[in-house]
């Protein structure tokens, strides 16, 4: 068995892991941390609606007004517990046709537009995320999952090369999708404004 070849594969398949954990890490502060601030803004945008559905002198969609303060309790309570897909419910629950002035009308439409739109790029980023983290996880288990195999992969090198082939292919992939989730977290900020 050539030593240099086997040091090589120890090597790689042992630094590989280590590699992706630290990446893996370091992408879930960031994306955390900005999960968390959009978070903090939808429940800034829900609460423009909270006083816009306050300032509304009539039952919405002709329930009684007990009914309708009932509901906006409710509203208020999610976000004030920050339950976001509470929230997005009731807000996509709203009626396009109110019948109140054109202004009003237009304003709520462009404020349940921005929350949609800030929603959307959280479940995006939330969904993403869990689909690149399992995937870094199994990468890492398939790296770790090789080492007790280098002395018979070290004897088929045809097989050792496909491995190879295919871990490289699947880490491209994995930092490709890392970096395409960053650039999107990070230049979010005009997304729904």
């Amino acid at each position: 068995m050539n030593d240099t070849l086997s040091n090589s594969f120890f090597y790689f398949f042992s630094a590989t892991p280590q590699v992706l954990a630290a990446i893996m890490a370091l992408f879930g502060v960031f994306i955390i941390y900005k999960m968390q601030a959009l978070k903090d803004e939808l429940i800034v945008i829900a609460s423009e609606v909270l006083k816009l559905l306050e300032s509304f002198s009539f039952p919405l969609l002709d329930v009684e007004e007990e009914k309708r303060r009932t509901a906006i309790a409710a509203f208020s309570d999610a976000i004030q517990h920050k339950y976001l897909f509470f929230v997005n419910s009731v807000i996509n629950g709203i009626p396009n046709f109110l019948d109140e002035d054109a202004i009003r009308k237009s304003t709520a439409k462009v404020i349940i537009s921005r929350f949609n739109n800030g929603f959307s790029l959280h479940q995006f980023l939330f969904k993403s995320t869990i689909f690149l983290s399992s995937f870094t996880a199994f990468l890492i288990i398939a790296c770790l999952s090789t080492i007790p195999l280098g002395c018979f992969l070290l004897t088929h090198l045809v097989l050792l090369n496909w491995i190879y082939g295919i871990i490289i292919i699947s880490l491209v992939l994995c930092f490709v999708g890392l970096i395409i989730i960053l650039k999107i977290a990070l230049t979010s900020q005009t997304v729904f404004r």
